[in-house]
């Protein structure tokens, strides 16, 4: 049997984050990040040397396509920094650009994460995909290399056995079989200890950028604190209002921003209901004929108590 307050580094023998940073009011918490700029037009750039960043060729990318690259992770007031002078980058580079095919990576230390959590983080992404989505670029959605979870429905059924597993096997075989283009990458876990978020399109906006760390810390910092998935799921049932202000707190109104997130978020939660239930396979219903009501997911949750 799996304890599910074991923590992630301990399962794939990593070593845990020791470092310590001093926080930053500007970054909502001291989890350590990395980011992944992908720029075209970037032929300038390998001419300077940065103290944050290393700059990358892409071959992917066209005219002269790079990735600025954090040299290491960071948190608090050095992501900051970091931040500061990657704005300096683009003041300095205005011929640089973030065309359709460039996208911002961020990975999320998660090592530190019991199993139980990582399930929570997990639970909590899937009842705010959209929201997510609907921040990072609409039309990352059905990008082939970052379509939503429940746009690849054969990952929710692998996700299924990282949120209930029965034993350290699930967790290691979850992270391996996962496909890495997705809007959530979790084979980075064995890479490099973070969970990868790839849904966020290319821009030289470090404001967009700043933001779009600081509600992934945010999300993080309630699936520590969520008591499991099946609560995550409880909370998800209030609807897109009261989950937004619980789950983002001082960035709620970012993500109901516009409405997006308000439309989609039915839809998010009976995927909840899916991710939490027994069945072996995903098998999403059609949005249009889903009739979900509270005591739906009551009785999904009721089970769980016997694996949670």
């Amino acid at each position: 049997m799996l304890t599910r307050d074991r923590r992630i580094y301990e399962i794939f023998e990593q070593q845990p984050e020791i470092r310590s940073f001093l926080p930053d009011v500007t970054i909502s918490s001291n989890r350590c990040i990395g980011i992944e700029v992908e720029l075209e037009n970037a032929r300038s750039l390998f001419d300077e040397a940065y103290k944050y960043w290393r700059v990358i060729p892409d071959d992917s990318l066209r005219n002269s396509g790079a990735e600025l690259v954090l040299r290491q992770p960071l948190a608090g007031n050095d992501l900051k920094k970091a931040l500061h002078e990657l704005s300096g980058v683009f003041y300095n580079h205005p011929e640089v650009n973030a065309s359709e095919r460039t996208s911002v990576h961020v990975h999320v230390d998660a090592r530190d994460l019991t199993v139980n959590q990582l399930g929570n983080v997990l639970t909590t992404y899937i009842a705010a995909e959209s929201a997510l989505y609907k921040l990072g670029g609409k039309n990352r959605y059905d990008n082939i290399y970052c379509p939503g979870v429940s746009a690849a429905t054969e990952q929710m059924s692998v996700m299924r056995q990282i949120v209930r597993p029965r034993n350290t096997t699930d967790v290691i075989r979850t992270c391996n079989e996962w496909c890495k283009y997705t809007g959530i990458n979790l084979r980075s876990i064995i890479e490099r200890g973070s969970i990868e978020f790839r849904a966020h399109e290319g821009t030289t906006s470090v404001t967009r950028i700043r933001e779009w760390v600081n509600v992934l810390l945010t999300m993080f910092r309630y699936a520590e604190n969520v008591e499991n998935p099946k609560q995550v799921g409880t909370h998800a049932s209030l609807g897109a209002s009261a989950f937004a202000e619980r789950v983002f707190r001082q960035k709620a109104n970012v993500v109901l921003e516009d409405g997006v997130y308000e439309r989609y978020s039915h839809n998010n939660y009976i995927n909840v209901i899916d991710l939490l239930s027994e069945a072996k396979e995903y098998k999403p219903e059609p949005a249009k004929d889903v009739k979900a009501t509270t005591s739906d997911i009551e009785s999904i949750l009721a089970e769980l108590d016997n694996f949670i």
